[in-house]
């Protein structure tokens, strides 16, 4: 579990991080 864990939050925080910026990047286009 240990080591599941962290991949798990890293990939989370990742996928996080590129939802951020993609809405970011259509909020500045419109």
């Amino acid at each position: 579990m240990n080591t599941i864990i962290p991949k798990a939050k890293a990939k989370y925080f990742q996928h996080t991080q590129t939802y951020a910026l993609c809405h970011y990047v259509i909020k500045d286009n419109k």
